[in-house]
């Protein structure tokens, strides 16, 4: 999955660009709602040692946030990770090099559902 493909899609479904925080990681992008400013995913690459994989190979990964359920059952899936640097219980991390596009999409969507409300 790529990035561009992620970005392409939330600009067309919500007019969103990402947003590029901080200069020491000019590539960890956050997708935020416009009017309450909160965060549903954050793009980033991860050396895989940080998410508790045996390389330190870096892991494309999206850090979506979910009810406390759909995270813990995503987690049985080898495609989902604990969040990185996020709340273990309200964000999950996917692998962007295992989840298909489509699943993305679902993920993004209820991501921005659940900040929006």
């Amino acid at each position: 999955m790529e990035r561009a493909v992620i970005f392409q899609y939330i600009e067309d479904q919500y007019g969103i660009q990402p947003e590029y925080l901080w200069s020491k990681y000019p590539s960890y992008a956050v997708l935020r709602q416009p009017q309450n400013h909160k965060w549903f995913a954050i793009l980033m690459d991860v050396s895989a040692d940080k998410l508790g994989l045996l390389t330190k190979q870096p892991v494309p990964i999206m850090v979506i946030k979910l009810e406390p359920e759909a995270v813990e059952s995503l987690q049985t899936d080898p495609a989902f990770l604990p969040a990185y640097h996020m709340n273990k219980s309200h964000w999950v991390s996917a692998r962007l090099d295992k989840i298909s596009t489509e699943e993305s999409y679902r993920l993004l969507e209820h991501s921005y559902t659940l900040i929006s409300g």
